[in-house]
């Protein structure tokens, strides 16, 4: 599991978390270690919706944080930029082929950090959202989804 951050000027700081289920209070917990100490560089924080980040505890917590989430409808398009980076940052580790978790983690780390192309995608992505964002409203638009129940 992998936490991370990432900026019109490429990445950011990347966190390998260990394994296992995300329940809200190791959710909480994340959130406390590697979000609250970066809260005042960013003005919203993107998550999906999985069941662990919907938690009231969770969201509770961010609110006494002062953390705002950037909400998304469960089944809207994936604009999350993040995701992008994901396939690309697959890519480059299966290219890799580490043979052990320790090795993964190593080969993650450096591609993060080190990949020159990844930095230049961070900032691609980034500045496509306008666009992408405008896209998924007219297409609503002419498909008359754009409900108050969806917004």
């Amino acid at each position: 599991m992998i936490l991370a951050c990432i900026t019109h000027n490429g990445t950011d700081p990347l966190e390998v978390l260990s394994s296992g289920i995300m329940t809200g209070s190791r959710y909480k917990q994340v959130l406390a270690d590697h979000v609250v100490p970066y809260k005042g560089l960013f003005k919203w924080f993107q998550q999906d919706n999985a069941s662990s980040h919907k938690i009231q505890e969770v969201l509770e917590y961010m609110n006494d944080e002062e953390i705002e989430i950037l909400h998304w409808p469960p089944y809207s398009p994936d604009l999350n930029c993040i995701e992008n980076i994901w396939a690309y940052l697959k890519m480059k580790v299966r290219a890799r082929n580490p043979t052990s978790v320790e090795e993964m983690t190593e080969v993650v780390t450096d591609i993060w950090y080190n990949d020159v192309r990844l930095k230049r995608l961070c900032n691609s992505v980034l500045n496509s959202m306008p666009s992408r964002i405008r896209a998924v409203v007219v297409v609503a638009a002419i498909s008359g989804t754009d409900s108050q129940e969806e917004k």
